[in-house]
């Protein structure tokens, strides 16, 4: 994440195949703050950086700016990762508007609900002070989802469903608070197009009800009517 560490490792291939791994290890670079400087282009004034590496990045960067610079929307609030509800849910405002992006990209499938996970949601997008909008461009959508991840639209009951947000809030406890309680958790737990309650049992998630944004309700216990 934003190059703040690298992994290394040997591995030896023998000839019969056999395959050996030595001394993996990670480096923190986050760890030395004073270095961390060092990582950023700082349009080209950052002599810390090798110029035949940076060279070669910056040819890259030149092939594709006026793609990456295309304008795709226009928000008034900042996009961020930040627990809405910092003790009860696992929403934030950037995981719903990528689901809610997610649904209207296959809304000609019939989808009720669309989920993410956290984790691969790798950036803000933040208005500049005293700015009140601010355009989203395609490099925008790069840098905060990296991964290339492709969307699929499944068919499920509605018990697969209550059990999909089961999976996604493992971890999630009210009583203990998000930081402590919410750490197992990752699984899709950014969703749109529905509302659910839940309850904690034997400190795991119990989900009670889901309702569509349609005021439809989806019995929990239900394995014979699908969703997209």
């Amino acid at each position: 994440c934003r190059a703040y560490g690298y992994s290394t490792t040997e591995i030896k291939i023998s000839p019969d195949g056999e395959v050996d791994v030595e001394t993996p290890e990670y480096v923190d670079i986050a760890s030395d703050v004073d270095f961390i400087p060092n990582l950023y282009y700082k349009d080209g004034s950052n002599d810390a950086l090798d110029s035949e590496i940076v060279k070669i990045s910056q040819t890259a960067w030149d092939e594709i700016e006026e793609e990456m610079n295309e304008v795709l929307c226009t928000v008034d609030k900042s996009i961020t990762r930040d627990f809405i509800d910092e003790t009860n849910g696992a929403s934030t405002v950037a995981g719903n508007w990528i689901a809610d992006r997610m649904l209207d990209i296959t809304k000609e499938q019939n989808t009720v609900a669309a989920f993410i996970n956290r984790g691969g949601i790798r950036s803000d997008i933040q208005l500049e002070p005293g700015e009140k909008t601010r355009d989203i461009t395609v490099a925008d959508i790069y840098t905060m989802m990296p991964f290339g991840n492709r969307i699929y639209v499944y068919t499920i009951t509605g018990k697969q469903m209550a059990e999909q947000m089961e999976n996604a809030l493992t971890g999630l406890n009210p009583e203990i608070g998000m930081n402590n309680g919410y750490e197992a958790s990752n699984y899709g737990d950014q969703f749109s197009g529905i509302r659910m309650t839940y309850r904690v049992v034997d400190g795991g998630i119990k989900v009670v009800s889901i309702v569509t944004d349609d005021g439809e309700c989806i019995d929990v216990n239900d394995e014979e009517n699908t969703y997209n």
